[in-house]
């Protein structure tokens, strides 16, 4: 997400959740470090320097007290847009760190804070206890929250990314690189935040992340190179 948000421009001021050996989609058990104690002592100090920021971005949350932190965080900063990417899993299964011990939790402490929630299929039907179903665009409306977007729906017609009132349609493409939610919430935020509405900048979401898929020529597990679509994003 940081090189996809820098090169459209915007500055990013990551904390740790914690600390992983390797993302969790494509190498066997990670080694995972508790970085409760510092991300929220971070979280505190930087209200008390009273920073503001454009944007606010939540993913991969791995405990109660961390959720907490962020909630607090993005009630301190009313102003920033805040994205929450519920990470919980994909396929229809919890990723291997993870499991339902945190999906109420996220459900009622984050998404109704958010402006924009970003899961994908697997993690909408988890949220809303619909496990088994296939995802629909009117999951979006029942998402907490200003506006729900589900990645990943498929129907007869095609392939879309969804919210409530509207499917962004995408051409199928038959790899699957770890990632291309990070760089699709990346590139969503970093425009959101420069200004575009999200009705125009949702097309070119999808549609660039699409081609960085497309242009992406390395092992599976090493995720999608998000390097290939660096000419598009330094025009935007």
């Amino acid at each position: 997400m940081i090189p996809a948000l820098e090169m459209l421009g915007v500055e990013a001021c990551p904390v740790a959740t914690c600390l992983l050996s390797s993302q969790t989609d494509g190498f066997v058990a990670p080694c995972v470090f508790d970085t409760t104690v510092s991300f929220c002592s971070i979280l505190k100090r930087w209200q008390g320097m009273q920073l503001e920021f454009d944007g606010i971005y939540s993913g991969y949350l791995p405990s109660r007290a961390i959720i907490q932190s962020v909630a607090l965080f993005v009630q301190h900063h009313p102003d920033s847009l805040y994205i929450c990417d519920p990470v919980l899993g994909d396929n229809g299964s919890y990723y291997s760190t993870l499991d339902n011990s945190l999906t109420d939790e996220i459900l009622r402490t984050l998404l109704p804070l958010s402006f924009l929630s970003t899961p994908n299929g697997t993690e909408a039907a988890f949220l809303l206890h619909k496990e088994g179903e296939k995802p629909r665009q009117e999951w979006c409306s029942a998402l907490p929250g200003k506006k729900g977007i589900i990645t990943g729906l498929e129907n007869d017609e095609g392939c879309f990314v969804a919210t409530s009132d509207r499917l962004y349609p995408y051409r199928k493409i038959p790899v699957s690189y770890p990632g291309t939610g990070d760089l699709f919430d990346a590139l969503l935020l970093g425009l959101l935040v420069k200004g575009k509405k999200i009705e125009d900048a949702m097309p070119l979401v999808v549609d660039l992340v699409s081609l960085a898929i497309l242009r992406t020529d390395r092992l599976r597990p090493l995720g999608v190179d998000v390097t290939t679509i660096r000419k598009e994003l330094a025009t935007l």
